[in-house]
């Protein structure tokens, strides 16, 4: 019981920190926690989001290691 609890306050605080740092838009992060692991999935808009994204969570307590999952996709912006 105390892991997820555990999981679920380490997912709160990724959310908290992504929505400090300005990631390009579109772009779509997954968040797991499995015990002291943490995976991202999805895409971002560049390299330096990926890697920003990777700093910024890196000390999250009780987390010893991040599996980057995330894609690049570049998206032209649309003309409407």
């Amino acid at each position: 019981m105390e892991t997820l609890k555990q999981n679920r306050t380490a997912k709160r605080k990724v959310s908290e920190l992504l929505g400090k740092i300005h990631l390009k838009e579109p772009n779509y992060i997954k968040v797991d926690v499995l015990g002291e692991t943490l995976r991202l999935s999805g895409y971002v808009q560049s390299w330096t989001d990926r890697d920003n994204i990777e700093d910024v969570i890196s000390n999250i307590a009780g987390i010893k290691s991040i599996i980057n999952n995330l894609e690049i996709r570049t998206i032209p912006p649309t003309n409407v």
